[in-house]
């Protein structure tokens, strides 16, 4: 065979390879041959598309190598000089916009062992080579041999790795083209995103590429970063605010080069702390008024801006925001409400039908002056959590059709955005006719954050039966979204969503092809590693995470997988952070819940590194005593015998609330409120209680940084003794505060809240 070499560079990093320029054409039936030479060839790519298609091809190269032994080469001979006398594969690559945009069709070519991937568009050929290598297996040359000699053993024993490609031959598209499928790179907390080598996070917005994404979304920096200061607040010159651009720069270059949209998710009354130097006020230059938030979840946190008097300090320093990103281009604008945002004041409240509404609009002007094509998604977070002085929904929804109605028809607006912690909100279904204001709707998965913490601490999360539900509450509005990522563990979790947005694909088939794509296609393996990950997401949360016998099982069954894997997928961080939540699980099972002993500690330490969250307290990994330490003396002024708190129940917990608020001293213990020590993690203050069987509540203090009033009780962990369930709400950000009960409360035990 016959190539010219010649380098390219693409915007991550330069590839010298081959480049083949043929033409191909008709089809014939497909192969199920095994192949350890791969050629890419760049068929009918104008010059226009041939720099996405490069990049491309470099994807199907790296998740090639990154699975078998096989050689991927990209080349530049003429068609009369391809050959395919060493069996070779060739994955030949057209652009033909007859094929609808985004769409894809997957034929044989008329010469053989060649495959032909025709995309409608850049990401059509995108999608198209992903549905290939998702349908692809890999063998053993010894094990393929084999086969081809009917079981006889050939007398030479190769140990390299091949490549099957996937079956599947037919046309493929999204429901709808064009729609907004997205991920959001949460660039905080010195998660995965943040502290990652760049190179792996690249990779890892590559790998949701092959599975529908056309929209990679990170936070806005700016006032949104975040880094410091009490209650979050961010000074114009935080030494936190140039790294952020810097990342979320890359991460949209990135995105750009490979053929996807770009997008920029603001909070959208956020400002800037009004200090100066390194000393903050904890407040905006045109401060907020608080707002009601009985169930303490709408924020409160940042320097929070009054939308209706510093509307032009706002739009002043999201120009700002926006010319960061000015030569990338953005193709998509998401005005955040609460969790952090909201203004109180007599023009702007209820916040998310009066002032937010308003702000978002005049973003989203600004935005178009600065992008002509960018859409605005306008979100509902936290919207009507509680209904305080009128609902958000109604008034969010009269704002846009009075908009429409004052513009002949046109609104700010592309989509809304509708999601909540718990389910899907009910206020579009009944009221809305399946949209607000007439908009379409788009959700936004809580992937990351559900049950336990720290985010990722355990390994992977697989939640299949809850996102399905989820997703079956929708009743079919939902065109699209854009799952809440802060790392790499909820991989499944996300791939679950970006099928559902781009085929109303089921949880559980989004599951098999997952399994099939990254782990094994052998049936032994996938009803295996399938039925593991169900019994993980029954034990994530409640009684069943303690249960010797469905923890031992689905460390069984992985285990026994591990040991039929190929040694590039035992070693895939897929793989390790599946096995080692597994493992994590049946051995505090076992052990009674205690966070100590050597397994633990290499399970966590290993989490750690292959997520990069060395530096992380919300999405780290807890810290363990390798060996186990010595017994703990009873800790002083220890609880009553438990005679009167009635029967223990399974833990109840309330986030950023306190039940020992105004009861104990720092680091001190008094009658009825042992103090436990100080924990990493909630599960070490949860057992430290549990070693006492007349410990019935605890504290766990969480972690905030450079917060004056709370970081001086950081990760402090105290017991409670009796049934009074008093609860005072305290402030988050970082690793958030715990309250956890289990028995039931004395009527007269919640004068401030009480959490069911």
């Amino acid at each position: 065979m016959v190539f010219a070499m010649s380098t390219f560079a693409t915007n991550s990093i330069a590839v010298t390879c081959t480049v083949v320029l043929c033409f191909v054409t008709s089809s014939h039936g497909s192969t199920t041959t095994a192949y350890h030479d791969i050629i890419i060839q760049l068929c009918n790519v104008s010059s226009l598309h041939r720099p996405y298609a490069y990049q491309i091809a470099d994807i199907v190269s790296r998740v090639i190598r990154e699975r078998c032994t096989a050689t991927v080469t990209v080349t530049n001979a003429s068609a009369q000089n391809v050959s395919n006398a060493n069996e070779s594969l060739s994955l030949s690559f057209h652009i033909d916009a007859s094929k609808g945009e985004e769409g894809y069709t997957l034929e044989d070519g008329s010469v053989s062992s060649t495959i032909k991937i025709i995309g409608g568009d850049v990401r059509g050929l995108l999608y198209g080579v992903g549905m290939l290598l998702r349908g692809s297996s890999f063998t053993t040359k010894e094990k393929y041999y084999r086969a081809k000699m009917h079981g006889k053993r050939s007398s030479t024993i190769f140990n390299a790795t091949m490549f099957v490609p996937g079956q599947w031959r037919g046309t493929g598209s999204p429901i709808p083209r064009g729609g907004f499928r997205a991920h959001y790179y949460a660039v905080h907390f010195d998660n995965f995103y943040q502290d990652a080598p760049v190179q792996k996070v690249l990779e890892y917005l590559e790998d949701m590429a092959l599975w529908g994404v056309n929209t990679i979304v990170v936070l806005g920096c700016g006032p949104d970063t975040m880094e410091g200061g009490d209650s979050g607040t961010t000074l114009p010159d935080d030494p936190g605010i140039a790294p952020c651009y810097n990342r979320t720069r890359i991460l949209l270059q990135h995105a750009k080069s490979i053929g996807l949209h770009s997008g920029l998710i603001l909070q959208a009354n956020m400002g800037y702390d009004s200090g100066h130097g390194t000393v903050h006020t904890g407040h905006s230059p045109v401060p907020y008024t608080p707002f009601p938030d009985p169930e303490h979840v709408r924020g409160h946190v940042g320097a929070l801006t009054c939308a209706y008097k510093g509307k032009d300090y706002i739009l002043q320093i999201r120009k700002d925001n926006f010319d960061k990103y000015a030569d990338i281009g953005i193709d998509y604008l998401i005005s955040w409400p609460y969790d952090s945002g909201g203004c109180g004041c007599a023009d702007d409240w209820p916040w998310g039908a009066r002032g937010f509404p308003r702000i978002s609009s005049e973003l989203a002007t600004l935005a178009r002056s600065l992008f002509p094509n960018i859409k605005t998604i306008v979100s509902t977070w936290c919207f009507d959590k509680p209904i305080v002085n009128g609902s958000e929904y109604e008034g969010m929804d009269a704002f846009i059709k009075q908009e429409k109605k004052n513009s002949g028809g046109d609104t700010n607006f592309s989509y809304a955005m509708v999601d909540d912690h718990g389910d899907f909100p009910r206020w579009p279904l009944d009221y809305g006719n399946g949209t607000i204001g007439g908009l379409k709707l788009v959700n936004f998965p809580e992937i990351s954050m559900w049950g336990r913490s720290p985010w990722g601490g355990y390994g992977a999360n697989p939640l299949p039966n809850r996102f399905q539900s989820l997703w079956i509450q929708t009743n079919g509005t939902v065109v699209g979204g854009m799952p809440y990522s802060e790392g790499i563990y909820e991989d499944i979790n996300a791939v679950i969503a970006w099928q559902h947005y781009w085929g109303r694909s089921e949880a559980n088939n989004s599951v098999n092809n997952y399994v099939k794509f990254y782990y094994s296609s052998e049936q032994q393996d996938v009803t295996d590693i399938v039925t593991a990950v169900n019994i993980l997401e029954q034990t994530w949360t409640g009684p069943s995470r303690s249960s010797k016998q469905m923890t031992a099982q689905a460390f069984q069954l992985l285990s026994n997988v591990d040991n039929r894997l190929s040694s590039q997928v035992r070693s895939s961080w897929r793989w390790r952070i599946l096995l080692l939540r597994a493992t994590i699980d049946v051995t505090l099972a076992s052990n009674g819940g205690h966070m100590e002993g050597p397994v633990l500690c290499a399970a966590f330490d290993e989490l750690r590194a292959v997520q990069f969250v060395n530096k992380s307290s919300a999405c780290g990994v807890p810290q363990v005593p390798c060996t186990p330490p010595p017994p703990s003396p009873t800790p002083p002024h220890a609880c009553a015998p438990r005679a009167s708190n009635g029967t223990f129940i399974p833990w109840v917990r309330a986030v950023n609330a306190s039940n020992v608020y105004g009861e104990v001293a720092n680091k001190q213990s008094r009658p009825g409120f042992p103090f436990f020590g100080m924990f990493n993690s909630e599960d070490g203050c949860r057992a430290a209680c549990e070693l006492y069987q007349n410990c019935t509540q605890y504290l766990w203090a969480g972690y905030i940084e450079n917060n004056t009033i709370y970081s001086p009780w950081n990760k402090q962990c105290f017991g409670r003794c009796d049934d009074v369930w008093t609860l005072h709400p305290v402030a988050h950000g970082g690793v958030s505060t715990v309250s956890a009960r289990r028995i039931v409360p004395h009527a007269g035990g919640w004068p401030r809240r009480h959490i069911k």
